[in-house]
């Protein structure tokens, strides 16, 4: 159990099927928004699933 003084872990699952047009300014503002969020008191991390769909999602990746 955490106490109150703990940093905070978040983490973020995305799924990236064909969404190729849109990873870099989700992968933006994603992090503007974690990082604002936990601030210098926590932890985030951003798991991207792809499941090797059409195009040319897992090279942006």
């Amino acid at each position: 159990m955490q106490s109150s003084e703990d940093p905070h872990t978040y983490s973020v699952v995305v799924p990236v099927h064909g969404s190729e047009g849109m990873l870099t300014e989700l992968y933006e503002r994603l992090t503007s928004v974690m990082s604002a969020l936990v601030g210098n008191e926590g932890f985030y991390e951003l798991i991207f699933v792809d499941d090797v769909g059409p195009g040319r999602t897992w090279s942006i990746l």
